[in-house]
């Protein structure tokens, strides 16, 4: 029962690998018929060891235990004439084993080009698939994760498409070398096949526990990783707050946790070295007594030896790739599970790309956060006309991004309606729609690569002149003109080369490259100084002219300019106006302006410290 059970796990794990074969449906069949001709010839030189024998010891009587194979031998050895029996048989034995060697050389070629290929193909597959996943799905699977899967688990599944292969290579061996051990002598055949198989019996003890370790391996190296991503990505507060040692043991856990699943999976790998050796030194022995009573002779008793000792090393590699694949069952089902999950809709044939648009409607929008009993936005209704400057103020936590993830179609209404020209978010093209938006966020991300590269990446066919003019507008040209080698320095890994201000200017200009209909700037001037920002501001205005801009912001003093302001507070919008008449309602915007003007006013007198 646990036998067929095992079997169908290997089996279930074998379907999962074929899809990958896809664009290589010819290497199964071409690895077949190489491996039986490479068998075929090394069991052929392997059989001219019998005729070998008799030359050189001059041994021609027949034993009542010689097979029909050993006498077709002795019969072809009569027709040549004794000189040349020697140079015969040696020249035979060298061809068959340069055919054996050519042979098994285009076998490994083959599949080293397929492997390589298929491990290529995996990881673009996988990356795709991550780029292509809505973003709001992605929130499932930590960086790590993804990390893991990208780098670790597919090198896995190549390792196992590995090993699939191995056991049909070592199972067609098998096929030439059993037939070739009953036409020796079928009586020795059947004894070591008999004591060989007893090696099933082991690997169904073994695959139950490669296959729970396979699966636990995915578990260790996704945290493995996870603790790399945010430990590198936290080093400068792990520094300010000496966390060093603190997170040292965590990474020391991570990796020994990891590496005791691995040294478990290699030591049970390794158990199938030693069982075989003694099995087949056990069937030698007992073989070489059937010499002794004389019935089979010593040069068939050697040529049989040494066919089942070049046996042996195949049906042990038989038995390892069983174990393997097992062990690979947990990487391989989460890459094909990851690949053919449902978490990304499908395209839709009819999906609406406008070229222009007048308002984007927001009607009664819901929508809540999986696992939040309060909604992140509640039955929220308003109107964007093309061409104004659009605010959203609240505090933290009041639902600014995640409107402006429904507005990118990022992602989707859970009740009401968000509709562009009357045409529903879910009617649209989504990449198109997003095409029309550029987005400076407050955490900016910057490449590691050129200040040049980093506008392109906006839009990457503008031109020198579309840089400056990008630049200039986020004020950014000077700073820039001042870097070692202005536009072409590199400025280092999410932009440490820079200051915060520097960042935040470089993104803005790698957004107005783009030359969008719509820029939303999601508290995108909180790093510059005042001086940077209120050339910002009258650049802006500049900009604003033939353009809608989306301002998500704290300081209110920044938004005096805005034709519409949205207030958000737990969720729900409790004001939206201009800034003067929101002003003279004396709601919760004129309170939250009030602070912020108090606040300045004792900053700058003097009272507050600190």
């Amino acid at each position: 029962m646990q036998r067929n059970m095992n079997l169908q796990h290997e089996l279930g794990v074998v379907r999962s690998l074929l899809p990958f074969l896809q664009r290589y449906k010819w290497l199964l069949p071409v690895v077949v018929v190489l491996g039986l001709l490479a068998a075929v010839m090394e069991g052929a030189s392997l059989s001219l060891l019998v005729p070998l024998l008799h030359v050189l010891t001059d041994h021609s009587r027949s034993v009542a235990g010689n097979s029909s194979l050993v006498l077709r031998f002795q019969n072809v050895m009569d027709v040549v004439p004794p000189e040349w029996q020697l140079l015969c048989v040696v020249l035979a034995i060298f061809v068959a084993i340069c055919f054996k060697n050519l042979i098994s050389y285009a076998d490994v070629t083959a599949f080293s080009y397929v492997e390589s290929r298929v491990s290529h193909d995996l990881r673009v597959r996988l990356f795709t698939r991550i780029l292509n996943v809505p973003y709001a799905n992605l929130e499932d699977f930590p960086p790590g994760y993804l990390m893991n899967l990208l780098e670790t688990e597919t090198w896995h599944t190549s390792q196992a498409l590995k090993a699939l292969f191995s056991a049909v290579t070592s199972a067609c061996t098998a096929v030439i070398f059993v037939p070739l051990l009953f036409l020796l002598s079928w009586r020795l055949a059947i004894v070591a096949l008999l004591s060989i198989a007893t090696l099933p019996f082991i690997v169904s003890l073994v695959t139950r526990e490669m296959r729970a370790l396979g699966e636990r391996a995915v578990g260790a190296n996704s945290d493995l990783a996870t603790r790399m991503w945010s430990s590198l990505n936290g080093l400068r507060v792990i520094h300010l707050f000496g966390r060093e040692d603190f997170e040292r043991k965590c990474f020391e856990d991570s990796s020994r946790a990891a590496r005791d699943i691995s040294l478990r999976q290699s030591l049970i790998l390794a158990r199938n070295v030693p069982a075989g050796e003694i099995l087949i030194t056990a069937i030698i022995a007992g073989l070489a007594l059937l010499v002794q009573a004389h019935l089979i002779d010593i040069a068939t008793l050697s040529a049989f030896i040494l066919v089942l000792y070049r046996l042996h090393p195949r049906v042990r590699n038989l038995v390892s790739s069983r174990v393997s694949i097992a062990g690979f069952e947990g990487p391989v089902l989460a890459v094909t599970r990851f690949l053919n999950g449902d978490i990304t809709p499908p395209a839709r044939s009819d999906a609406l790309c406008p070229a222009s648009w007048r308002t984007i409607r927001f009607e009664g929008v819901t929508f809540r956060f999986n696992g939040q009993r309060a909604p992140a936005l509640d039955n929220v209704s308003f109107e964007i006309c093309r061409g104004a400057t659009v605010a959203i103020v609240g505090s933290s936590g009041a639902g600014k991004s995640t409107l402006i993830d429904l507005l990118l179609g990022f992602r989707d209404a859970q009740g009401g309606l968000v509709a562009i020209d009357g045409t529903a978010m879910n009617d649209l093209d989504r990449g198109a729609w997003r095409s029309k938006f550029a987005v400076v966020n407050q955490d900016p991300y910057i490449f590691d690569e050129t200040v040049r590269f980093n506008i392109l990446y906006g839009q990457p066919g503008a031109d020198q002149r579309d840089v400056l003019e990008a630049a200039e507008l986020a004020c950014a040209d000077p700073f820039i003109r001042g870097l070692p080698k202005g536009y072409d320095t590199l400025v280092g890994e999410r932009g440490v080369r820079l200051s915060g201000g520097e960042q935040q200017r470089l993104v803005l200009a790698r957004a107005l490259v783009r030359k969008p209909d719509v820029l939303v700037l999601d508290e995108a001037t909180n790093a510059l100084d005042s001086v940077t920002e209120q050339a910002f501001q009258q650049a802006l205005a500049r900009f604003t002219r033939d353009h809608t801009v989306i301002i998500v912001a704290h300081r209110l003093s920044t938004i005096q300019q805005a034709d519409h302001i949205l207030v958000l507070h737990q969720g729900k919008l409790v004001e939206q106006g201009s800034f003067s008449s929101l002003l003279a309602g004396n709601g919760l915007f004129a309170r939250m302006y009030e602070l912020q003007s108090y606040g300045q006013t004792t900053e700058y007198s003097g009272v507050a410290t600190g």
